[in-house]
């Protein structure tokens, strides 16, 4: 390829097919791939496969990522949206603010924090949120909360995330569990990030909590790691614990957090000590004449 035919197309076969058989090399010596098949020479393919890339329901891109079409998600685009997932990514599109931290493995909140969360009154800011959930925990993290910016663009399948100062963008899938008849309607939703450009790449699993309010925890597990598992006011792996609000968030509500299904009950009011018993006092009879004393009436 090129001008002066000084260019190599990649993937050369043995079979002397360029771009691994899979596409068409360019003029400029790049490779334009078959449906299904992506990378510099065509090598990967894509999710769902050659026959039946994404499913059937989106486009593969040219960095392997699936743009699904409207009421699909997944990696693959294999997951129907649902309501409450529908619901969801219209309530999460658009730029969120806050803080994030990495928490360690086997991270436990405070005793408070796992039973009722964290209430507006007690934080007013995602920051303050984020800083009332680590208070008591153990361990504490060693890194100190970053600000966190999130922006997820729901027309497009984009997300740009930014924590202190790792950048990190590519494409999100996001749908709830409740929709397929496992969890509840109120409980977490579950993110998957396709990370293709920037400090952290890969992929991405996650939980959503969030609330109608404007608030938004997200825990993100580790590239290629598994999905952080949703326990009370605790994570068993490695996280990165975002608290995001969006302009205009109601300050007075709770911030989503996972509490637990049976709070432990409270302590037992301690029992009076009860008065010494009287003896009762003895009745008196009334004399024969009735109540007025008198003698009996008379003729």
């Amino acid at each position: 390829a090129g001008q002066y035919c000084d260019v190599a197309c990649p993937g050369l076969t043995e079979a002397g097919m360029y771009c691994g058989g899979a596409g068409t090399c360019s003029r400029d010596g790049e490779c334009r791939c078959d449906e299904g098949r992506w990378g510099r020479a065509c090598e990967n393919s894509c999710p769902g496969g050659e026959m039946n890339a994404c499913s059937g329901h989106g486009i593969c891109g040219v960095r392997g990522t699936c743009a699904c079409q409207a009421g699909w998600t997944g990696l693959g685009c294999s997951r129907l949206v649902g309501q409450l997932g529908a619901a969801l990514q219209q309530r999460i599109a658009g730029p969120w603010t806050g803080a994030g931290v990495s928490i360690p493995s086997g991270w436990l909140a405070s005793d408070g924090v796992t039973a009722r969360g964290v209430r507006g009154s007690e934080a007013s800011t995602a920051v303050e949120a984020l800083q009332r959930m680590l208070a008591g925990s153990v361990p504490y993290p060693s890194s100190s909360p970053a600000p966190a910016q999130v922006r997820f663009d729901r027309q497009s399948g984009g997300v740009q995330m930014r924590v202190g100062e790792q950048v990190s963008s590519g494409v999100f899938y996001l749908w709830h569990p409740a929709d397929e008849g496992a969890g509840e309607a109120q409980g977490e939703a579950f993110v998957d990030l396709m990370l293709t450009q920037g400090a952290v790449l890969g992929h991405v699993q996650g939980l959503v909590f969030s609330s109608a309010a404007g608030k938004l925890v997200l825990a993100l597990g580790s590239p290629g790691g598994a999905r952080p598992q949703a326990m009370p006011g605790a994570f068993s792996e490695p996280v990165t614990l975002a608290v995001l609000a969006k302009s205009g968030f109601d300050p007075l509500s709770p911030w989503p957090w996972p509490v637990a299904t049976n709070p432990p009950a409270p302590e037992p009011l301690p029992v009076p000590a009860q008065p010494a018993q009287q003896q009762p006092i003895p009745v008196q009879e009334q004399p024969a004449g009735g109540l007025d004393g008198g003698s009996g009436g008379g003729a």
